[in-house]
């Protein structure tokens, strides 16, 4: 039995699970179909899809990826996640299939997870033209979803062996060096737009933070503790600087500034809504920034 069939009948088989798992997204959004991938380094892919019309097209005619994918694949190893709204050349084969069946209007995100890139699209019809503001209104939505998703398909990993199921697209992925002048020109950017404070509102009441404070909640939330976020103190230092470390002592005094703040909430409560925040969108960006800097060295 050859990799084609192999994939369309473990497809099929599951089919039924995969359309209950994506129900409440279409009923509730319109958003019919989505195709989950998992792309190795080294080329080989795993993919199924919630279409069955779809289903039966693609393996069959053995498109797999998009002329297109490998920019985005590229970017996708270089900042470790990414989405990309559907734009693509309708010449391309794989967009031409979709069109056939009028799928169109969808939204696919990256995520490199080490040694794989995982790979998640939503569509719907070609008339919704109003897809792409909801996909762009509701990320948090749709990241809800993936997660629903995931756990529901390690349920099914769980029964099935899916070691043979993955296909060699012949794709092999190099993890790109990092791109230096681009570093430099985030670094730039980040060094003359640096806030004097950063704000949360919480309860209707506007809590500001000095950037040391807000590094201590970033480095709190990713679950470091005093010692280590005392060693790892970045955000409020030009970059070309080296690090100042600074005292627990220090971070303690941070925290306790930060718990007055917040009328003494539990430190879980005030992680909770800090990563909620843009603040912490800001600093995952800023240290990401950092990590590249530090990687072209």
């Amino acid at each position: 039995m050859d990799y084609q069939k192999k994939i369309l009948d473990f497809n099929k088989g599951i089919l039924d699970r995969l359309l209950k798992i994506n129900h409440p997204l279409k009923t509730s959004f319109g958003i019919y179909l989505f195709t989950y991938r998992k792309l190795y380094l080294d080329g080989r892919l795993f993919q199924i899809t919630s279409d069955e019309a779809w289903l039966d097209k693609s393996p069959n005619h053995g498109i797999y990826l998009s002329q297109g994918i490998k920019p985005k694949l590229i970017q996708t190893l270089e900042s470790k996640s990414k989405s990309f709204l559907w734009s693509g050349d309708q010449s391309d084969p794989l967009y031409q299939s979709l069109l056939e069946f009028n799928i169109w209007n969808g939204i696919t995100f990256y995520d490199f997870k080490g040694d794989y890139i995982e790979i998640f699209a939503y569509a719907t019809e070609k008339e919704n033209t109003q897809a792409a503001n909801f996909y762009l209104n509701n990320m948090e939505l749709l990241k809800h979803f993936r997660t629903f998703f995931k756990d529901q398909l390690d349920e099914i990993f769980l029964e099935k062996d899916i070691k043979a199921l993955f296909v060699d697209v012949g794709n092999h992925i190099d993890i790109p060096k990092v791109d230096e002048q681009f570093v430099q020109k985030n670094i730039t950017f980040l060094e003359s737009t640096q806030p004097s404070c950063y704000l949360l509102t919480h309860n209707s009441e506007n809590i500001f933070f000095t950037p040391r404070e807000a590094e201590v909640l970033f480095q709190l939330s990713q679950g470091k503790r005093t010692k280590e976020i005392a060693r790892s103190m970045i955000s409020s230092r030009p970059f070309h600087q080296k690090v100042a470390t600074i005292s627990p002592r220090t971070v303690e005094t941070y925290l306790e500034h930060i718990r007055n703040k917040f009328h003494n909430l539990s430190r879980a409560e005030i992680i909770d809504l800090f990563m909620k925040s843009d603040i912490y969108n800001l600093m995952q960006y800023r240290n990401k920034v950092y990590s590249l800097d530090q990687q072209s060295k």
